[in-house]
């Protein structure tokens, strides 16, 4: 995560947003484990698939 969060900063991104799936308890588990945050699905313009669950992160 940590070499995809510097390609985005070098891109210049300020946030990172990533999906995972009900199926996928360990990857929400580590994504809150490294600092990423839930977000509302309601609020995201495109959603990968029906039941995504996003989570976020700022860079700056």
């Amino acid at each position: 995560m940590t070499a995809l969060e510097g390609a985005a900063r070098d891109l210049g991104y300020s946030r990172v947003i990533l999906f995972t799936g009900p199926s996928q308890p360990e990857a929400v588990a580590l994504y809150e484990r490294i600092g990423y945050r839930w977000v509302d699905p309601a609020t995201v313009e495109d959603l990968p698939y029906p039941k995504a669950i996003p989570f976020a992160h700022d860079l700056v």
